[in-house]
């Protein structure tokens, strides 16, 4: 009796209907290492584990076994076949020599059937410990999930890190070029001062030492950029951020592949602010976006067809909103719903992994403390919306 009081589902079983109930049941042991109960096998009621201990696992979609758990003297499992005579779906072992007392579905239907009057205590005695395992297994789905998104955001931290060290180590070298350029152009322009006429070659050289200079140039104010958004994405920085210029280094590190993709891409800015500075990370919003003109490339305009792309600035003083839209295939219904899972994709085939939409919306959430929304029609296209709020403070 007292062994049996111990247990949720019979808790608020009265002295007599609990020793009704206990006449019902029966016993079991198991040694140490035995498995009690597998996935599949025949439902054969409510365990209660009187003395020993046991681990409860449930396999994964790809089949690896995950623990949920585990239960000592007064932990029950089974719970729902009193009500389902459904197959077990964990696995269930002993850690410990262990004796059960067991419950079967007949059993537990006739007692109810014979004490009316306990059916409202052992429901609810039921329904307790059913909540409490759906809450022990919501709080391990949180600690999973946090876990994925730290696992994630380290590693592209750790990229990040990676691609700004590159970035510093580039522009050695594109200094002592600019350098060598620049003595080159000023020897020219003495040449030309000594010599009288230019000639051909001369002229040609002189060209060519123009062209070295303003690419250069170019090339060092990409590489700074780059540096920049990775170093501000490795360290999650916060500062004070005018956000058309991150969309235009976004742009300038985008240009190459949106040309290649014969991308058309259009800024539009309708702030009601628009002066006003975004207090948040660079690094997060430009990784975003460049996740979400990726997935353009690749989806919505798919083997270079190339297309019209937006990207609209909104809000006022408290949020903004930064929309990234197509007009190209479009989503399906049926995948919508799926695109922020982490690795669904329906373009495996092509080199998608997936992970795009969910990085985006990681990013968004919690490195910008905001929401990200999608909506999309078929052979329409497809817009996302990235809303956040100007400043820390106005966080929600």
């Amino acid at each position: 009796m007292n062994e049996l009081r111990a247990a949720h589902p019979f808790r608020n079983l009265d002295d007599t209907q609990l020793a009704a109930l206990a006449g019902r049941g029966g016993s079991r042991t198991a040694q140490a290492g035995e498995v009690v109960c597998r996935p599949g096998d025949d439902s054969d009621g409510l365990y209660v584990v009187i003395t020993g201990r046991v681990t409860i696992c449930r396999p994964d979609p790809e089949g690896h076994l995950v623990e949920l758990g585990e239960r000592g003297p007064g932990g029950s499992f089974g719970e729902p076949s009193l009500l389902d005579p459904s197959p077990r779906s964990a696995l269930v072992t002993a850690t410990e020599a262990s004796r059960f007392f067991v419950l079967t579905r007949p059993a537990f239907l006739a007692f109810m059937a014979d004490m009316p009057e306990a059916v409202p205590g052992l429901l609810e005695g039921i329904g307790t410990q059913l909540r409490l395992t759906q809450e022990a297994l919501f709080a391990e789905s949180v600690k999973e999930h946090a876990l994925q998104v730290q696992l994630h955001a380290g590693r592209y931290r750790a990229l990040a890190q990676l691609v700004a060290g590159v970035a510093h180590e580039i522009n050695t070298p594109l200094g002592v070029i600019t350098t060598a350029a620049s003595i080159l152009a000023q020897d020219l322009a003495a040449l030309v001062c000594d010599a009288g006429p230019i000639t051909g070659p001369i002229e040609d050289a002189i060209e060519a030492a123009a062209l070295i200079s303003s690419n250069l140039e170019r090339a060092t104010r990409l590489v700074e950029r780059f540096k920049s958004l990775s170093t501000s994405q490795a360290i999650t920085v916060v500062e004070e951020v005018d956000l058309t210029a991150v969309v235009d280094d976004v742009l300038a590190l985008y240009g190459p592949k949106a040309r290649a993709a014969h991308l058309s891409i259009e800024v539009r800015d309708e702030r009601t602010y628009p002066d006003e500075p975004w207090v948040g990370n660079p690094g997060s919003l430009a990784e975003a976006l460049l996740n979400l003109l990726s997935n353009v490339e690749r989806y919505a305009y798919p083997g270079q067809a190339g297309g019209r792309v937006e990207i609209v600035l909104a809000g006022d003083n408290g949020h903004l909103d930064v929309t990234v839209r197509d007009f190209g295939r479009g989503i399906s219904s049926e995948s919508l719903g799926k695109v922020w899972e982490p690795f669904y994709t329906t373009g495996r085939t092509i080199g998608g992994t997936g992970l795009g939409l969910s990085v985006v919306n990681n990013l968004v959430t919690d490195g910008m403390h905001g929401t990200a929304e999608i909506r999309s029609q078929p052979g329409k296209g497809t817009a996302v919306h990235l809303h956040f709020p100007r400043t820390p403070e106005e966080q929600s």
